[in-house]
């Protein structure tokens, strides 16, 4: 049984979802295969994850149309070469991650009526936009498409539950839940010393980390005022970035900031490690404007608990009741908007370091991914089982 996965990613090395559900059914017996286009925009074929055959398309368009033109044009030979690579690989089940790929989940939901593909599953691992969400044909068509499908999966039982009460009775299709744990691959990776570059800069300093990048949703600029007007903390920001971003903060706070703040840029999913383990806490931050970042669970959140490190998180209720509940970091009052509320968060983590870094490893074996090896089978049992 072959499985093919279809994804629009910024890499495959730093999507540890696609990465986690390709080996879990690797495991369960199928040939995983997956195509993708990745933010580099090179065609080519490679092992990924040490054992999934990758192929990756590229889009001429991309050449000759800027960056935010043309978006039809290149939405319609994205999809076309997607088909492309289905039609050459001829898989048994063709598995959709996200939304931007939902022309191609009308298609193949089409096609299943002809016998292909045997299974049809779309992976959600966003959330549509309010402005959707609140459109009622827009409603019915998502309805429409979800229900051509075998299986879907989201993220959180937050935003599952959200689709089901907007969808009602017009969804007649099962919605599993998939949390974005880390696996015991990730878990069991050794204690590293971080870059000896990195170790120069902090010298000596405790830091907390922030991995999210300079993502406009994530509150950075607000974390950073926050630790300038801190004295003996430092913060270390994994992810992507843009030097004009960097700029900005420079302007804002001076040029000291690169004293207090690292940026690392893109590091790969299983080289984050060295990152978490020597960090005081990991801040997780998503702003509450709308709702697929107000109900956001992050794999960043379940990294830092699996590793026994604690964590700083906004009132994002799926973040917020889970912190909460293990008691393995500080909620804040604000989803991170608040300078003051996050000064007032650093400083309770680290009066109560001891306590909330026990409860963190206590709470170690909960953040499983391999604890969801249920699910995984209900949407696509054992292959040596059909």
């Amino acid at each position: 049984m072959r499985v093919l996965m279809l994804i629009k990613t910024t890499g495959l090395d730093y999507d540890d979802r696609v990465r986690k559900e390709a080996l879990s059914l690797y495991a369960l017996g199928y040939d995983v295969r997956i195509s993708a286009l990745e933010y580099l925009n090179q065609s080519g074929n490679r092992k990924v994850y040490e054992k999934i055959f990758a192929s990756t398309i590229s889009l001429k368009s991309r050449q000759w149309l800027q960056r935010k033109n043309g978006l039809l044009v290149k939405t319609i030979e994205m999809y076309t070469r997607f088909v492309f690579s289905v039609l050459k690989q001829k898989p048994d089940v063709i598995w959709v991650h996200n939304l931007e790929l939902g022309g191609l989940v009308l298609l193949f939901a089409l096609s299943r009526k002809f016998g292909f593909p045997k299974q049809l599953i779309w992976d959600q691992h966003e959330l549509p936009s309010d402005r959707l969400l609140k459109n009622r044909l827009f409603s019915r068509l998502f309805a429409m498409l979800i229900n051509g499908c075998d299986k879907i999966i989201m993220a959180n039982t937050h935003r599952r539950d959200l689709i089901k009460d907007i969808l009602g009775n017009h969804l007649s299709v099962t919605i599993e839940v998939l949390n974005n744990y880390p696996d015991e691959l990730f878990v069991n990776l050794p204690k590293v010393d971080l870059p000896s570059d990195v170790q120069k800069w902090l010298d000596g300093s405790d830091y907390v980390l922030a991995q999210g990048g300079a993502n406009p949703n994530r509150h950075l600029v607000e974390l950073v005022e926050a630790i300038m007007g801190l004295p003996n903390i430092k913060l270390i920001v994994v992810g992507p970035y843009q030097n004009d971003q960097l700029e900005y903060l420079k302007r804002r706070f001076g040029a000291i900031v690169t004293d207090r703040v690292y940026f690392t840029g893109f590091v790969p999913q299983m080289q984050l490690v060295p990152y978490i383990d020597h960090a005081k806490a990991s801040v997780v931050l998503y702003s509450m404007s709308i709702q697929n970042s107000r109900l956001c669970a992050p794999n960043r959140l379940y990294q830092a608990v699996a590793r026994g490190v604690p964590v700083i998180v906004g009132v994002n209720p799926p973040m917020a009741e889970f912190v909460n509940e293990c008691r393995c970091g500080v909620v804040l009052s604000s989803d991170g908007g608040d300078v003051d509320d996050i000064q007032s968060g650093i400083k309770s983590l680290l009066a109560n370091w001891d306590f909330f870094r026990r409860n963190a490893q206590t709470h170690q074996n909960d953040v499983r991914w391999e604890s969801q090896q249920p699910v995984v089978e209900r949407i696509l049992p054992s292959a040596n089982t059909l």
